[in-house]
């Protein structure tokens, strides 16, 4: 592990230090510089003027790996909040809403922490901020990608195949995206838990079992993106209990579902999406996958996926 680095921010509405880490970090740092710097500006001349003319009560940041409940999780926020309609600066959805609240949307950690460091000064550190994740179990998490794939199942969405040509195509979707695969796993979450001072997914699933699916981390790095946030981590299979636990963690917010374009566009291959969260991964598939990547074998290993060794 390399030792951190520090960065001095700049610009009246950033943080006064932005904690840049390790590789496992890396993501914090995956912003192109063109994108930060007017990401900052538009943040500070567009949505905060210099002198702040609302104080946050509330700051939300919902970042979240693709496919795993981010629609949902943005829209419930955004309605209990009474949000206007949403902005989208680059990377980062962002909505201004009643009573001093606030609601960020994004897949990338970069995006995100910048965005919390233009709006910092907006908000005190006796208000909340809360950054909010969840985790889908691979056998449901990559059908969803596949049918979301250019290069997969989205062009099948509306086709009259077979099962069996179905599931062809989901295997040599693994075979030639394995890469993209592996780099949207590990994009959000090993990010998060790190910054938060989590001792890893196994010890986060063990506090979920005992909660009912969802682990609350209040411990961010004292310097980094995330000071003064708490994250709460949701597991999906858990999603019967997430409107109990968002209005317990955020009282006033009110979860509700949202369908997703799989459910509601493609019902030709329904019985084929379905089938699939009971496909049996070859070991050469879960290789491919995994890599030599530990988050990643971590990520199937509590969920049962991992072989024996």
């Amino acid at each position: 592990m390399t030792k951190p680095r520090f960065a001095v921010c700049a610009g009246l509405f950033l943080c006064a230090v932005l904690y840049l880490h390790d590789s496992k970090s890396g993501y914090l740092n995956k912003i192109l510089p063109e994108d930060r710097l007017q990401l900052r500006s538009l943040f500070k001349t567009v949505i905060w003027h210099p002198n702040c003319p609302v104080e946050l009560d509330t700051v939300a940041l919902i970042l979240n790996t693709p496919l795993s409940g981010t629609a949902s999780l943005t829209r419930s926020f955004a309605q209990s909040f009474g949000c206007g309609k949403g902005q989208q600066f680059h990377n980062v959805g962002h909505r201004s809403c009643e009573n001093g609240k606030d609601v960020l949307r994004t897949h990338h950690p970069g995006y995100g922490s910048e965005a919390l460091a233009a709006i910092r000064p907006c908000y005190q550190e006796r208000n909340k901020c809360v950054v909010v994740t969840s985790i889908r179990n691979p056998r449901s998490w990559l059908p969803a990608m596949f049918m979301h794939s250019p290069s997969g199942g989205q062009k099948l969405c509306n086709a009259d195949v077979s099962q069996e040509y179905f599931f062809e195509k989901y295997r040599e979707w693994i075979m030639f995206e394995a890469e993209h695969i592996r780099e949207t796993i590990v994009q959000v979450r090993p990010t998060l838990l790190e910054h938060f001072g989590s001792a890893g997914l196994t010890d986060e699933f063990k506090k979920m079992d005992t909660s009912g699916g969802y682990s609350l981390l209040n411990n961010p790095d004292p310097l980094g993106s995330f000071n003064n946030c708490e994250l709460l981590f949701l597991r999906m299979e858990d999603a019967v209990h997430w409107p109990a636990i968002v209005e317990k963690v955020v009282p006033g917010v009110k979860y509700d579902r949202v369908k997703s374009r799989t459910e509601e566009k493609c019902l030709a291959v329904s019985t084929h999406y379905h089938a699939l969260q009971n496909y049996e991964y070859t070991s050469a598939e879960k290789k491919l996958i995994i890599g030599d990547n530990k988050d990643i074998e971590e990520y199937f290993k509590v969920y049962g996926l991992l072989d024996e060794k």
